[in-house]
């Protein structure tokens, strides 16, 4: 059986027109009730009867031609396209789903069904429409169902085609089920723009598949008249399609994509208008929209006219010209609804009792009572029986499960299915009032004892052998409501001979799975386990019990991690018994070795693996001398060749931009190794057995310390991450409950040889501030003795501590870093900036970095310096003039933009009355519209040589970002002027790309240290980013408010303490007054200023500020700056305020007409 064959067969005579009115009807029910479909796959298949059986149906069945040629030009339309091998004799078992096609065509030969089959169509349309996304209309994994059936009864009579139009739902995913847009695209080249081809327009709620019907995707090509231009030259054509559009629009309101929290948004004529002509812009641009709905259509602009027709539909309206779909609506009633606690319960209630002596099952759930109920309860279908007795249930169901709803479906998400439960039987006893009524306790005790019977039932009614792992983790080790033993006895079946050693059996195996389960790291609840049970019967310490076949069967790193532990544990003890040499022997082993350097190989570029270019990985030779130094006793390498080694050839976890930037995230000194932070394991189990290792007095400590001590080397701030990941009382964090468990703990790492000032900034580095701040204080404090002339022995030891502390946070996140400097000035205000040397550094580290990830390519710096225009190759201004190539033609194959090398650059002269093409990659002909890349179009009269003298020095990126950032430093130290500095920054620097924050949440941006600099270099940096571009708020938009508590602890307002517990929500209000002041003393562009207090309107600053620029008479220059949407917020501003409104006739002719609308509302 194929994935996608379908379990519903409606069987009919083809030839019988009964037969096939019965098989119509059936669909219709089917479609209707919604039992068309399984798990969002369409499940019918239409089969011939014939001769008392089924066979599935061929083309060959239709008799009429015409029909029949209808199907094929159908399925030439799909993503499969049409196969006559694979649709002209389909195979009982051939994983072909046409069926529905062909029924339809079968059903049109007869006449007297032609209503019947329309009836049946409309249910297709209406359950597209109800569910509004093709991922609930799937027939297989490139179709849908229903499109090829609507284009033939389309096809056979074109008043059908709205029908076709319909079915093209808003949330169409034209990713997965792309191609469909053709359907319509056909209808137009075959019909042409007739009234019923227009009627699909009108019909069509889907915007790119009615711009499709003409055109290339959303690009500005067609390939047919768009209807726009086709209206022109036909006004009475004009007139009826308003008409129509009115009638369509009166009885069935445009569906929109979702829904919309801002519903004033939606403006469903202007949608229809914006998609009859081409665009040159960006579709999802608002800007170009804009612009592009104010060009003059027919009497007015295409915005006017659209908006106009609206306005008068809607006058003859109570209701809105849009809806949503049923599925969004039920979606939205769903997020609405308020949870109340106790909701789960009075779900699963009534499923309970539907079961079989439900009554006293429930009672069972609420005391233990009514054991005999549950020992008879028999396994039932949970689903049908949830969809009559519980539908809330079903409906939670249906939300949670992902690929069926069968009783094994649900175990498999029983945790899902029960999260609601579970969450409201944890609650306290206040808590626990809300759903007394459904089921009273009273103790927490008791309600977890309820949780548990209530599995029971589950378990029992399932009928599977066990529950998930997922499950046996959340009961024993998050909840600890059972132990692993009490957890299989409970819920899987155990043979009923020798009971116990099966359990016992049961509780190892489920313990290796663990340990073996390299897609988790280990941690501290799954050790307590292991030496739980290895202490309660030492003989499972005996490896050769760990598997069915231990002779046979290979052991995993997993095994060799447990026996680490064990044997380390022992040494710990000093305790041995027979079983401590046999664990000796076993960890003896060289596939230990060799499995420990295997597994970081794998994310090595190795010569011949997938993916690594040739010449640039590790010989046979190389990798067997990596091999060597983990598994040989006197290895050939040293530590120092090893570690050359692996940062040649390990893959880097870096944090990598535009394709080609790559940087270390974590630190500038502490590179990151894919190997050791690869999602899974992270090769913590190798690290977990070096370290346990590393001290026993055996054999086998000698090759765990010497890789140890290589990985320390590598990455010694990872390691101890890794490592006190397996004692931490949380999962991800490391934290302590037990603070004489955290300093053994740390006492251990550095008794194996990790530095303490590593050890130090690490734990420095899991303290939040606002949540550790007295821990946090004391870090400070530490530091602080750095510079501590006290000479005595406790003066000097703690001068000592902070200067090795002071090595250790170079080596974590640079975002922890800094955070921690920044807060140390405001502790201790000696250690500034100007006094740092190392901050310093980093600052012009980062500086380097953003400036680098915000670099044009080179072709955009010198369109920019040159004024020279920057096009795309297809771009309609070069198909204005001829365009020749030069006689002196450079060939210039470096001529591309940035590595794109696939993309070329040409640059062009306008001549006058020709263009001619000068430089650029090599060209068979004059033709660049079938080119990929851009052009750079300069004015006639230019000097070609000094253009291309400019393009070569331009060409050397790095030359261009040391010169910028060389600049940038001497302008923050007063060396450099400001207008050549913004002049520099402004061809050089991108504007929409400007990065000035961090590229990863470990890193930090040139935003870390603003509020780090000195004032008068703060100054400067903000001038500068904050007039060159307004996405140089980047620099402040997520520390405002850090840089205003900040301020208030400088100037005494407010202690240390206070500001590091403050509630930044509390504090927003006067961090953009503080702002807004600053950026007025540092006299920032006004329009800057003005879109800042736009994107920020609920700040009572950023009101006042506007009125202040209207009262100054600046509000109509800087308002031209705004797009349209931010123009309309800030009428909205001015309207919002008493001493506004009189300034709202200032957009009284706005171009657009959202905002003249805007000001009609509130002026006339």
């Amino acid at each position: 059986m194929h994935q996608f064959d379908k379990s519903i067969f409606i069987a009919f005579n083809p030839h019988d027109s009964e037969s096939v009115a019965a098989a119509l009807l059936q669909y219709q029910q089917h479609l209707e009730d919604g039992s068309a479909f399984r798990k969002q796959v369409f499940n019918i298949e239409f089969v011939a009867l014939e001769n008392n059986s089924q066979r599935r149906l061929q083309l060959s069945d239709i008799r009429d031609e015409t029909l029949r040629a209808y199907v094929r030009d159908a399925l030439s339309l799909t993503p499969d396209g049409y196969s006559e091998s694979s649709h002209e004799a389909i195979a009982e078992d051939d994983p072909v789903y046409i069926s529905e096609p062909i029924f339809f065509a079968l059903a049109l030969q007869f006449p007297q069904l032609q209503e019947q089959v329309i009836r049946c169509a409309r249910s297709i349309v209406a359950y597209a429409r109800d569910n509004n996304d093709t991922d609930d209309m799937w027939r297989d994994d490139m179709d849908v169902f229903g499109a090829e059936a609507l284009y033939l009864l389309a096809r056979s009579d074109l008043n059908n085609l709205p029908l076709l139009a319909q079915f093209f739902i808003p949330y169409w995913d034209d990713e997965h089920a792309g191609e469909y847009h053709k359907f319509l695209a056909d209808i137009v080249h075959r019909y042409s723009w007739c009234r019923e081809v227009i009627s699909a327009y009108i019909w069509c709620d889907n915007d790119q598949f009615r711009y499709q019907m003409f055109g290339h995707e959303w690009g500005s090509d067609t390939h047919y008249q768009p209807l726009g231009e086709y209206l022109r030259a036909n006004p009475q054509e004009y007139l009826w399609f308003k008409q129509a559009l009115q009638e369509r629009l009166l009885d069935t309101p445009k569906m929109m994509v979702s829904i919309h929290n801002n519903e004033e948004a939606h403006n469903p004529v202007l949608d229809f208008y914006l998609t009859l002509l081409p665009m040159d812009g960006d579709r999802f641009d608002d800007e170009d929209c804009a612009e592009f709905a104010q060009q003059h259509f027919i009497h007015a602009s295409l915005e006017d006219e659209a908006l106009d027709l609206q306005n008068r539909i809607q006058a003859q309206s109570s209701t809105p010209l849009f809806c949503y779909s049923a599925s969004d609506l039920r979606s939205q009633e769903s997020m609405e609804r308020e949870e109340t606690r106790g909701d789960g319960l009075r779900m699963v209630k009534p499923l309970i009792l539907a079961l079989p002596q439900g009554e006293a099952l429930w009672q069972y759930v609420y005391d233990g009572s009514q054991q005999d109920a549950l020992q008879q309860l028999p396994v039932t279908e949970l689903a049908p029986l949830a969809k009559k007795a519980a539908p809330e249930f079903y409906r939670d169901l249906q939300d949670e499960l992902i690929f069926g709803d069968s009783n094994k479906d649900i175990c498999d998400d029983l945790f899902s299915v029960l999260y609601s439960v579970r969450r409201e039987l944890q609650s306290d006893d206040e808590d626990a009032e809300d759903f007394a009524d459904v089921l009273t306790s009273d103790s927490e005790e008791q309600r977890a004892r309820q949780y548990l019977r209530l599995l029971d039932i589950f378990y029992r009614v399932l009928g599977q052998d066990e529950f998930p792992d997922s499950m046996r983790e959340l009961l024993v080790d998050d909840d600890e409501l059972l132990t692993t033993a009490e957890y299989f006895r409970r819920f899987s079946r155990i043979p009923a001979e020798d009971q116990e050693k099966a359990l016992q059996q049961k509780v190892l195996h489920s313990l290796l799975s663990e340990f073996c389960d390299m897609d988790e790291r280990l941690g501290k609840a799954l050790l307590q386990r292991a030496q739980q049970l290895i202490g309660s019967e030492r003989t499972l310490a005996n490896p050769a019990s760990w598997a069915d076949d231990a002779a046979q069967s290979e052991l995993e790193i997993g095994h060799f991690t447990l026996m680490a532990f064990i044997l380390h544990n022992d040494w710990q003890q000093n305790f041995a018994d027979e079983q401590t040499p046999v664990l000796a022997e076993y960890l003896q082993q060289d596939s230990l070795w060799l499995k420990a350097a295997n597994l970081p190989l794998k994310r090595f570029d190795i010569e011949g693996g997938h993916y690594c270019p040739e010449g640039r990985g590790m010989s046979t030779e190389q990798v067997q001398l990596f091999r060597d130094y983990f598994c040989a006793q006197q290895p050939l390498l040293n530590q120092q060749q090893m570690i050359g080694l692996i940062n040649r050839y390990a893959h880097r976890d870096d944090c990598t931009r535009r394709s080609s930037l790559s940087f270390n995230q974590f630190s500038e000194l502490q590179n990151g190794y894919y190997f050791l932070n690869d999602h899974d394991d992270d090769y913590q189990r190798i690290l977990l057995i070096c370290f346990w290792l590393q001290h026993l007095p055996l054999p086998c400590s000698v090759p765990a310390k010497r890789i140890w001590k290589l990985m320390v080397a590598l990455a010694p701030i990872r390691v101890t991450r890794l490592v006190m990941q397996a004692f931490s009382d949380d999962s991800y964090d490391v934290e302590f409950a037990d603070v004489l468990q955290e300093i053994n703990h740390y006492e251990a790492l550095e008794k194996a040889g990790i530095n303490r000032g590593y050890l130090m900034a690490f734990q420095l580095s899991q303290c939040q501030p606002a949540y550790h701040t007295e821990k946090y204080i004391s870090w400070l404090d530490q530091y602080a003795a750095i510079d501590d002339a006290d000479t005595s022995m406790f003066g000097s030891r703690s001068r000592k501590l902070a200067q090795e502390l002071q090595h250790g946070l170079r080596y974590i996140n640079e975002a922890d870093k800094i955070q921690f400097y920044r807060l140390l000035e405001l502790r201790h205000p000696r250690f500034s900036y100007s006094n740092n040397d190392e901050l310093q550094h980093d600052f012009r580290y980062t500086l380097k970095r953003n400036l680098r990830l915000s670099l044009k390519h080179w072709h955009s710096i010198l369109a920019s310096e040159s004024g020279s225009s920057q096009l795309d190759c297809d771009s309609k201004v070069l198909s204005k003039k001829p365009l020749r190539i030069a006689a002196d033609y450079h060939t210039r194959e470096d001529f591309v933009p940035g590595d794109m090398t696939w993309l070329g650059v040409w640059l062009v002269e306008d001549m006058g009355d020709d263009y001619e093409i000068f430089a650029g990659p090599e060209l068979q002909n004059a033709e660049l519209k079938n080119c990929r890349g851009n052009v750079l179009l300069f004015k006639g009269g230019i000097d070609r040589a000094q253009i291309l003298a400019r393009a070569n020095e331009l060409l050397d990126s790095e030359a261009c970002l040391q010169q910028l950032h060389q600049q940038v430093l001497n302008y923050l130290d007063g060396n450099a002027g400001y207008e050549q500095t913004a002049t520099l920054a402004e061809h050089y620097l991108l504007g929409e790309g400007l990065e000035l924050q961090a590229p990863e949440y470990t890193m930090t941006g040139v935003d870390s240290f603003i509020w780090l600099l000195d004032e008068e270099q703060r100054d400067r940096l903000a001038r500068l980013f904050f007039n060159n571009n307004y996405r140089g708020f980047k620099l402040v938009r997520d520390t405002i408010v850090q840089g205003y508590l900040s301020d208030q602890v400088k100037q005494g307002k407010m202690s240390f303490s206070d500001m590091l517990e403050a509630d930044e929500d509390d504090n927003e209000e006067q961090a953009a007054a503080f702002l807004l002041l600053w950026l007025l003393r540092l006299d920032i562009r006004p329009e800057h200023i003005l879109l800042y207090c736009v994107k920020n309107r609920q700040f009572e600053a950023c009101r006042h500020y506007v009125i202040a620029l209207a009262n100054d008479g600046l509000l109509k220059s800087c308002a031209a700056f705004l797009h349209t949407e931010n123009r309309a917020t800030l009428v909205e501003m001015l309207a919002e305020q008493n001493n506004g409104r009189s300034f709202l006739s200032i957009f009284a002719k706005d171009k657009a007409r959202k905002i003249r609308d805007i000001v009609a509302r509130f002026i006339g």
